[in-house]
């Protein structure tokens, strides 16, 4: 079972994705992180095949169970988004495959405008590596395409 956060799920919520095996799987964490509540544990019990809405309403019902906010699409994204670059930063996630579900995220949500500077970074590091030209980001070359998206990441997070 792998971990899902609290973020992500509130991600996933915001873009409307169906909620099955990860919401169990983050119901299941939670439990095991001592957190306690009726629906997050019948939420933990269930068992494949998912019907998206009754595992979206227990969903719900958890989270206000145990008191975490509904933020906005767009908060929920970007905080979502800080979380992958925070594990990105400490070397605990792939940087590009991080930088590749960010652009994905910004897609989603229609070029969320907060999170579109990796949508560009990831389109000029994409070119960087077949050729010695990007039109994506000004100045980035094949020689600091890496420490540009750092220093993006660490102004985004400082920002969060």
């Amino acid at each position: 079972m792998a971990s899902i956060t609290t973020a992500r799920i509130l991600a996933d919520k915001a873009l409307q994705a169906i909620c099955g095996q990860e919401c169990v799987d983050w119901a299941t964490t939670m439990l095991m992180q001592g957190r306690d509540g009726d629906y997050l544990a019948r939420l933990a019990g269930m068992t494949a095949p998912f019907n998206h809405f009754e595992v979206a309403k227990y969903r719900d019902i958890a989270l206000r169970e145990l008191g975490i906010a509904n933020p906005s699409e767009s908060a929920a994204i970007s905080n979502y988004a800080a979380e992958r670059l925070h594990l990105a930063m400490s070397g605990e996630a792939d940087f590009l495959a991080t930088l590749s579900d960010i652009k994905d995220l910004c897609v989603a949500r229609g070029y969320q405008q907060d999170i579109y500077d990796f949508y560009l970074l990831y389109f000029a590091y994409r070119d960087l590596q077949e050729s010695e030209v990007q039109w994506y980001w000004h100045n980035a070359t094949r020689e600091n395409i890496v420490s540009v998206i750092r220093n993006r990441a660490e102004e985004f997070l400082n920002a969060i």
